[in-house]
């Protein structure tokens, strides 16, 4: 007589139902990583071209401004505008003899300048005045002035704009930028001021108008060879894209264009420019 042995019912361990969960969790969780990696590289490339865009607009107009600076040389700020595609492009021109040079200005200027631009003590900005005499160096860019002087960094900020090289030990009231007008008399209307008389042919630092213990008469002035070129665009998001070029009129033998750039700062925002 033999032995049945009668078959048992295998029960459910309950392990294969959430293991089929954390799978299905792991595979959406890599998917949407994916996705996500896929999303950002895409922000990237199409951030990577809009600024491609932007600096070849840029160019384009300091390209320009450069070869009409050539055929109309004149030493005076001044503002030329062109259009690419429909987006905006200004080019600021701003002769070297209008702006600070920390090499050679003179000691009330660059005080006048820290007092009024970097809104410091009279006291301050003359210590700062005599930390520039103590450094026995020639400084090539505004970073490396600012930086030997270790201003605070809103001053740094404030006065950056106002610096530049191969100028004089006082300011030519034909080459100052507006902003550094208005900032050194304290006066808006300044700028407009300043225009009218050079356009009637007359001197603002002779008749009085102009500080001349920080700007030059006219009669004490020279052609100016070097140049700061500013581009600027304004994108949709109102975002303001600037790129900078120091040129030198003169060509050099290793230059291509009958002009030379000397330095190129960046691509990069400057501001936001207010609606409307």
């Amino acid at each position: 007589m033999g032995f049945c042995v009668a078959p048992r019912a295998v029960k459910p361990t309950g392990f294969v139902l959430p293991a089929v969960l954390w799978l299905l969790t792991a595979v959406a969780v890599a998917a949407l990583a994916l996705t996500n990696v896929a999303r950002t590289q895409s922000d990237v490339a199409r951030s990577f071209w809009d600024e491609t865009a932007i600096a070849a607009r840029l160019e384009a107009g300091l390209l320009l401004t450069s070869a009409l600076l050539q055929q109309t040389p004149e030493v005076r700020y001044r503002e030329h505008h062109w259009q690419f595609d429909g987006n905006a492009v200004t080019v600021r021109v701003t002769p070297a003899t209008g702006l600070i040079d920390p090499n050679v200005v003179s000691d009330a200027l660059l005080q006048a300048l820290l007092e009024r631009g970097a809104d410091l003590p009279p006291s301050v900005a003359a210590d700062y005045v005599k930390r520039r005499a103590q450094h026995q160096t020639r400084w090539e860019d505004p970073d490396q002035f600012l930086a030997a002087l270790q201003l605070p960094r809103m001053a740094h900020d404030t006065i950056r704009a106002s610096l530049g090289f191969d100028g004089q030990q006082l300011l030519d009231a034909r080459a100052v930028p507006p902003e550094l007008l208005i900032l050194l008399t304290g006066n808006p209307q300044m700028p407009l001021l300043v225009h009218q008389m050079l356009a009637q042919g007359q001197d603002p630092v002779a008749s009085g108008m102009l500080d001349s213990a920080l700007f030059a008469p006219l009669s004490q002035h020279s052609d100016a060879a070097r140049y700061r070129l500013e581009a600027r665009l304004v994108t949709p998001d109102n975002r303001v894209w600037q790129k900078v070029w120091w040129i030198d009129r003169a060509r050099r033998p290793d230059t291509a264009r009958p002009w030379t750039v000397e330095r190129v700062e960046p691509l990069r925002v400057v501001g936001v420019a207010a609606d409307g």
